[in-house]
């Protein structure tokens, strides 16, 4: 058995095969008569070229070569899987887009604490209030009612203060780290491996992390995968 790229085929007349929409589509049959060809790896753009060559084919008496589909992944590193953990969030929620996932994540955050703080605020101010109408002999004591009642006051200003700055600390960060692994794993809302080149895979992992993909993606499965990277 040969594995050949059928691009690489000088055709007759000095001209490469191309397999694209709009070309002369006597081409494939021109390239399946070069070689036999028992079987083509195609992704969803080559399939709906082979599948308009199919009358050419017949036409020539050639043999159909049985289509198979390209071996299809996204690779996801550990930094993108604790996000996805992290957020309870599975790779096709990715493809919604970072501004769509964000939002929804920022809105499962609690929002109601500061009006209960506040609520809180008006029951001490209230109670403080109605210390007032005690007879004066409670002067002292309607003293430190009051002096309590500020420094609850206070209390609670700074508790629902402090609870608004690490919500919209918590948001930032959020926001970051959603748009850091969609722009990883489902870049411009499309899958990984149509948008980013493949030189980034030896750059980022080295050769030895190009052995352990081709170790754990499956070519029989005809279906998208994940593979994880160490």
């Amino acid at each position: 058995v040969v594995v050949a790229d059928p691009l690489s085929i000088r055709l007759p007349g000095g001209r490469f095969a191309r397999t694209a929409p709009g070309t002369d589509l006597a081409e494939p049959a021109l390239r399946y008569a070069a070689l036999p060809v028992a079987a083509v790896v195609l992704d969803s753009f080559e399939a709906e070229a082979f599948a308009a060559a199919l009358p050419r084919i017949r036409e020539h008496g050639l043999p159909v070569p049985a289509p198979w589909p390209r071996a299809s992944a996204t690779l996801c590193d550990r930094r993108s899987r604790r996000i996805l953990d992290r957020y309870g969030l599975v790779p096709g929620d990715l493809f919604e887009g970072a501004d769509a996932v964000a939002e929804r994540l920022s809105g499962m955050m609690p929002r109601d604490v500061p009006e209960a703080l506040r609520g809180l605020k008006e029951e001490t101010l209230a109670a403080v209030a109605g210390l007032h109408a005690l007879p004066a002999t409670a002067g002292r004591r309607l003293h430190a009612a009051g002096s309590g009642g500020e420094r609850i006051v206070f209390q609670l200003d700074r508790l629902r203060e402090r609870f608004e700055t690490a919500r919209a600390e918590k948001d930032r960060i959020l926001r970051r780290q959603v748009r850091r692994v969609c722009h990883f794993l489902a870049p411009d809302r499309n899958v990984q491996e149509s948008e980013m080149a493949c030189i980034q895979w030896p750059l980022r992992y080295s050769l030895a992390g190009l052995r352990s993909v081709y170790e754990k993606l499956d070519i029989m499965n005809p279906e998208h995968q994940l593979v994880e990277m160490d």
